[in-house]
């Protein structure tokens, strides 16, 4: 009845997983009454019937009733079959106003549900007016079918089915549901043939556990009983004797009024009239008993306010109520005096139980659950009001129950269904809110909790009112499940030895149960048909001991608790691994067994016979197939030699770890592949760079590098100004630069750059020495590398040989060597400037950069000759320039008359983020002449000096990316000519350096975004190669193999292979700190020049370079960090040349996936010796699952049913001996979504949003959370195959605590998700929203297309939801 499992239950529990399919198949062989505890799972065992037989349904049109003894029940069960059952689900009940429908209603609602919820009458009432038939019925489940006694609804039913049956006609398949199987009292020497007259009544055979298990399942609690004792009500009390005989005398009125025949239709509207109001004042009469007369006065208030609603349509009733509240008047005035207003000593010790074993613990737990048993539903009202009240501020939080709407009516006839539907629903909050435990803890109920209702297993249950019968006791103290619990009687003092011999006689009930189970089990032997029974003792003469080296041993007799120890290491919590026994019998009448594997395990499908070794029984038959298959565990070394399970999910597939170069200087030290671990690497310069420099008489190559602002690209900065140029020996012909660069500016606008097409010339000695002094005097004088003291001058032994030289534009793009800027320089002399006030300083000053003589020698540029303005002019108030000047710099001014220069610092235009800003720049500053020089350039040949370092570590990059990307194809080349593939592996330049730039780089662009794409590309394609080539692993290995090949560790050593680490960009660009000029080499111990032998062989070696230059030529890489690298080109390679480009580039790093795996994805060969049988059973599978309505829903057809049949079938479900379980299409389709969401949001996605925040919003998108939310949205989980209660269990507590209708930022990232502090996604859940995704996938040839139409259309608002929340 959707019970809950037990919690905290011992381990030598019941575990509710494997008992329940024993059950469902006996139960689906034979008309079945299930004797089972309420918790052990009856309904969820009729539910997988229901399923099982609904084949018929959906192909032979025949419906299911599943009826229940009350109103209440029906609207849970109804509920509990809907949240599980595919069909279409109905209830009826006599509240519904079913009494009235005629043939035509009947026979509409017939024809258009499957599954009817009914009370027994109405099903009598509906089968005797002719409106419905047993016959169209395939199955019957009887809901507390110990109910069907005499001239019960139930035992009419029953006697309808026998007319059936009689009349050879077809009748539906029985399932009765039980937990004390005898109804009303009885004694023990009458259980057998009461148990007997029941299984008569039903058609029906009774099953329970085999062996040791049915005495839990029918007893179900370990309880702890106890007695407490209260005094009697005494009516000698004044306080309580003036109550009653106010009662008293009322019942007296009500009894003595004369009923007016001619106001009423019938005797018993007569009749029911006057009974309610003798019933009211009775209640009022308990009451006062029970509680005293505090619960007399809440009891009368509460029929005050009611009595006030009610209007009169006769006299009979306006007598009725006159006299009822002339009683609530008399009570309430005599209720005037406190002292008359007291408790009752019966609910004083209620308190007293209620503080010891509740109250005094601390604070609330979520896992104190209570339970008072009452008898009227009146105490139940007032009793939970008064514990309540005096339990205020304790840890108890109470309310009642009663199944029924309110405390009785008033007036006669039928209440309406809306009345009964708000009641159900009010009810229904309650008991959610007492199985969360955090706000109710403490129900106080009448016996409609005893059976039925689903509710958390209990430690405590009070018996307020004893229980009148054995079925109440059964059922009451059914309740107290939890481990450790009690079950608490109140027993008025004087009637203990009374009280005592009742419980006596419900225990020797119980123990007769108990014993007739035995025997119906004992009569088929210990397996159900085996006449005979051998101890077990004995059973180790039928096979010799299995001996091992150490003394340990296998016996035939302990076999099959070892075998079961082994497959339990590799269960779950929704799945029990169990081997699958089948039985034979030969003509002999000796059994052999056959077992099966399951498909979880290693030895997956191993299958082991006993008949060369046939048994008396199946007992022994099971221990000899199982000391067969443990002897093979331990051969295959399953098993060690002491009998312990070695857990082997795969063959060995990892790798050496140790994978380095011994010479590898380790800066951190930890696992390959993580963030930790640290290693130092060369870094690498381009080689078409390398020993350029020109040489006379030889050609060489100019080519011009044009800057532009980035909002007018088509025009240089300074057009008619000096530019910059690379003048080299080597053609830069076979690179393909990016024709426009960004590099960002410090506050402005980004600066362009380009490198144009080379002009070739021929140069002289001369030349080559005078470019040689510009090109030296720019970086030492003008960049000051001369404070470097380890660098030099050495062109010939630089990493970068090629000279910088200023250009002149004339005309379109046709730039030449500015020998005038060359000349200045030579002539350094120039720089020194004798002021002479004759001189034309306006002229002189234009587009000059100065540098002061005195103080730090700081650079600027003269912006305008002040010719209003001299040293005599006021600097502040009373202090002139000259003045200021002479103090501070303690230099004598010869000309007074001399005009100011207005002029500004010269910025770095990148600012550079490793460099510090200085604080204390002012915008304009005024210098005067004759303590000036004037440098050799001018401002617009000076701000392209400044950005000439970033500029040329730009275009290296550049190039050693166009290396990377050349090496790539070149080697890539002679696999295509192999395979005979014609694959395009054209990827830019640019392309390639954001692929081997990381985020430490601090550029405008990084790996991040590749590197996302390119993992989810890497996972994809790893998926699909190993789910078609290794087609005989099962879900574990599969995943684990797939794990050593996309793993950082992996990737790591392929990139290592390839020599990927030095070709990384990772240090963020510091001028002075790791970067060296063109024509510069470092000076250390070795000889300068040798660049090729600065390798990673010595520490030594490597401090022997001054440490802040060491960066120059080594960098510190984290091994992640190369891993990414590596996921960044396959991201990269995907984008520019696709699917099969990427592929290539995988080959070619040698990951482990062939080249031509993309397009050899085998089909999925189903192996049955019987291939008609094979689609007979595929297609009962598919039918009874509603699968083709799912088809509708999602808008694809399979046109292999066996892959949507897969992708829904739960590892429990054993039913299903045709496809696999859902494992390895989950495996697929978790790859196959996880890469067209990152791929969707790689297209689709804000370019300029951050990539953390991009990686946040694939998390979001891509998690079991969202999955599991989405797939019960979708109803998936209706469709899922499995036969686990746990699972049962969770996925009703997940749909009824989470709002799977609601997506937004929070559910996506699990940041106030509330439902996460009360339920878990279960895992199955995200697994078949998967595992679906995987079967469209193979079922549609691998169209990555098809999958996303289906599941976008699915997503797409929670796509959208979640999407707007990072934008």
């Amino acid at each position: 009845m959707g019970e809950s499992a037990n919690n905290g239950c011992p381990t030598d529990e019941i575990i509710p997983r494997g008992y329940q399919l024993d059950l469902a198949e006996k139960a689906l062989s034979q008309n079945s009454i299930i004797a089972a505890n309420t918790g052990v799972g009856k309904t969820y065992i009729s539910v997988l019937v229901i399923i099982e037989k609904s084949y018929e349904i959906r192909m032979m049109g025949l419906k299911t009733l599943f009826i229940v003894p009350t109103n209440f029940l029906a609207y849970q069960q109804t509920e509990y079959l809907r949240k599980h059952l595919m069909c279409t689900v109905v209830k009826y009940c006599g509240v519904d106003g079913v009494d009235n429908w005629n043939e035509r209603k009947w026979n509409e609602k017939i024809n258009s549900n499957d599954v009817f919820v009914m009370t027994p009458q109405v099903l009598v009432d509906v089968i005797e007016k002719g409106y419905m038939h047993l016959s169209k019925f395939n199955l019957l489940v009887l809901d507390e079918c110990h109910a069907a006694t005499k001239d019960s609804p139930y035992a009419k039913i029953m006697n309808l089915y026998r007319e059936t049956k009689n009349n050879d006609r077809p009748t539906p398949h029985i399932i009765g549901l039980s937990a004390p199987l005898i109804n009303g009292n009885c004694n023990a020497l009458e259980v057998e043939n009461k148990i007997g007259a029941l299984e008569m009544m039903l058609d029906s055979t009774i099953i329970t556990l085999p062996n040791y298990q049915h005495k839990q399942c029918l007893l179900g609690t370990r309880a702890t009983r106890s007695v407490e004792y209260y005094e009697a009500f005494g009516l000698s009390n004044l306080e309580y004797s003036q109550f009653y005989d106010i009662l008293c005398e009322g019942l007296q009125s009500v009894d003595e009024i004369v009923l007016d025949k001619t106001e009423f239709n019938t005797f018993e509207e007569q009749l029911s009239l006057k009974k309610e109001y003798i019933r009211k004042v009775k209640d009022l009469q308990e009451i006062l008993k029970q509680l005293g007369s505090v619960g007399l006065c809440i009891l009368v208030e509460h029929h005050k306010q009611k009595v006030q609603e009610v209007s009169f349509s006769t006299s009979t009733e306006q007598q009725c109520l006159e006299i009822f509240s002339n009683i609530i008047t008399r009570v309430e005035n005599e209720a005037l005096n406190p002292i008359n207003v007291v408790s009752s000593s019966k609910f004083e010790k209620l308190l007293d139980i209620l503080n010891r074993e509740i109250a005094y613990k601390s604070g609330i737990s979520k896992e104190m659950r209570s339970i008072v048993f009452v008898e009227r539903r009146s105490t139940a009202f007032v009793l939970a009001q008064m514990v309540d009240f005096h339990c205020q501020s304790a840890q108890i939080k109470c309310n009642f129950v009663t199944g029924q709407v309110g405390l009785g009516d008033y007036k006669t006839g039928n209440t309406p269904l809306d009345v009964v539907e708000s009641a159900y629903k009010t009810q229904m909050k309650l008991l959610d809110k007492f199985r969360n435990g955090s706000e109710l803890n403490l129900l106080v109920s009448t016996s409609v909790l005893e059976e039925g209702i689903d509710i958390p297993d209990c430690n405590l249950v009070i018996r307020f009112d004893l229980p009148t019968h054995y079925k109440s006791f059964k059922q009451s103290i059914g309740r107290a499940r939890y481990y450790p619990s009690k079950y608490i009687s109140m027993v008025m003092i004087g009637y203990g030895g009374q009280t005592a011999g009742e419980i006596n006689k419900y225990d020797q009930v119980s123990s007769e149960i108990l014993n007739v189970c035995q025997k119906k089990l004992d009569r088929y032997g210990c397996d159900g048909d085996d006449a005979t029974y051998i101890p077990i003792n004995d059973s180790d003469s039928y096979a010799d001991v299995y001996h091992i080296n150490n003394n340990a041993s296998i016996r035939m007799s302990s076999s099959i608790a070892l075998l079961n120890k082994y497959c339990g290491k590799y269960s779950d919590k929704y799945n029990v691994i169990e081997p699958a026994y089948t039985y034979y019998r030969d003509r002999d009448n000796k059994v052999y067994v056959v077992l099966v594997l399951p498909n979880k395990l290693p030895c997956q499908r191993k299958e082991f016979s006993s008949i060369e070794f046939p048994m008396p029984n199946k007992r022994l038959g099971k221990m000899r197939v199982s000391f067969e298959a443990c002897k093979y565990l331990h051969r295959e070394q399953h098993l060690d030699d002491h009998l312990r399970v070695l857990l082997k999910l795969e063959d060995s597939d990892t790798e050496d770890d140790d994978g380095d170069n011994n010479n590898v200087i380790l800066l951190r030290d930890g696992k390959h592949g993580t963030k930790k671990r640290s290693v130092q690497y060369n870094k690498n310069f381009p080689e078409v760079l390398k020993q350029t420099w020109p040489q006379p008489h030889m050609k060489a190559y100019i080519y011009p590098i044009p800057l532009y602002e980035s909002e007018a690209i088509d025009r240089p900065l300074d057009e008619d100004g000096c530019h910059l140029g690379i003048l080299l020996l080597e053609p830069l012909d076979r690179y393909s630069i990016p024709t426009m660069n960004n590099l960002t500016l410090k506050g402005k606008s980004d600066i362009k750059f380009s490198i144009n097409p080379p002009k070739s010339i021929i140069i002289s000695q001369e030349d080559v020495k005078n470019y040689s002094v510009f090109h030296q005097y720019i970086f030492d004088e003008i960049l000051s590398f001369k404070s470097q003291t380890n660098l030099k001058f050495l062109p010939e032994s630089s990493p970068f040989g090629f000279c910088i030289v200023p250009l002149i534009r004339s005309g379109d793009d046709n730039y030449t060597i500015s020998e005038q800027s060359v000349q200045k320089v030579i002539q350094k002399d120039i720089c020194f400037w004798n002021f002479d006030p004759n001189d034309d300083i306006v002229s002189i000053m234009k587009d000059a950069v100065v540098k002061k003589n005195y103080g730090n020698n700081e650079i600027f540029y003269a912006k305008e000759v002040m010719l209003g303005m001299d040293t005599e002019s006021e600097m502040e108030k009373n202090v002139t320039f000259g003045s200021y000047y002479s103090k501070k710099y303690h230099v004598t001014i010869k000309y007074p008359q001399q005009p100011l220069i207005k002029s500004s610092y010269v910025h770095n235009l990148l600012g550079e983020k490793g460099e510090k800003k200085d604080k204390n720049v002012r915008n304009a500053i005024y210098l005067i002449p004759e303590l000036i020089s004037i440098l050799p350039v001018p401002i617009t040949l000076y701000k392209r000096l400044l950005l000439l370092p970033r500029i040329l570590n730009r275009i290296s990059s550049i190039l050693i990316a166009e290396e990377l990307s050349n090496r790539i194809k070149n080697e890539s080349l002679q696999v295509l000519l192999k395979e005979d593939l014609i694959i395009p592996m054209d990827v830019s330049s640019f392309e390639v350096l954001k692929a081997i730039t990381t985020t430490s780089a601090g550029e405008e662009y990084n790996l991040e975004r590749m590197e996302m794409i390119g993992d989810s590309v890497l996972k994809y394609k790893t998926s699909v190669y190993l789910y078609a080539r290794k087609d005989d692993y099962e879900e574990g290995k599969l995943t684990k193999k797939r794990s050593s090949i996309i793993k950082n560790a992996h990737l790591y050593k392929k990139a290592i292979v390839k020599n990927l680490p030095e070709l990384m960009q990772t240090q963020m660009f510091s001028k002075y700190k790791n970067w060296i000029p063109p024509g510069y080499d470092l000076c250390h111990s070795e000889p300068c020049g040798q660049s090729a032998d600065i390798t990673m062989g010595s520490l030594g070696k490597a401090l022997s370079i001054a440490t802040d230059l060491r960066s120059v030529y080594y960098q510190d890489i984290s091994d992640k960090s190369v891993a990414d690298c590596v996921e960044a080109l396959i991201g990269c390679y995907w984008r520019n040349c696709g699917e099969e480009a990427a592929m290539l580039l995988m080959n070619w790093l040698d990951i482990g996936i062939p080249l031509r795996s993309a397009t050899e994805c085998a089909e999925f060969i189903w192996r049955q010796n019987d291939t008609t049988m094979c689609m007979e059973n595929l297609e009962k599978l598919y039918t009874k699952r509603f699968i083709d309505t799912f088809e509708k829903t999602i808008g694809y057809t399979f046109k292999q049913k066996a892959y949507i049949v897969e992708a829904f079938t739960h590892p429990s479900y054993k039913f299903n001996r045709v496809t696999n379980s859902y494992e390895r299409l989950e495996f697929l389709g978790d790859s196959i979504l996880d890469f067209l969401l990152t791929k969707y949001i790689f297209n689709f996605g804000d370019p300029d949003l951050d990539p953390g925040r991009l990686t946040d919003l694939r998390s979001s998108l891509v998690n079991n959370e969202l999955f599991a939310k989405l797939a019960c949205r979708h109803e998936f989980n209706k469709f899922l195959m499995h036969i686990s209660p746990i699972l049962n269990r969770d996925i009703d507590t997940f749909i009824s605590q989470a709002d799977i209708s609601a997506f937004d930022e929070d559910n996506a990232n699990g940041e106030g998700y509330d439902y996460r502090e009360v339920v878990v996604a279960p895992k199955p859940l995200g697994d078949i929203w998967e595992s679906v995704a995987g079967a469209i996938y193979v079922d549609s040839g691998m169209d990555l297309d098809v999958v996303w139409r289906v599941y976008y259309k699915m997503m797409k608002e929670v796509i959208n939801n979640i999407w707007s929340t990072y934008l």
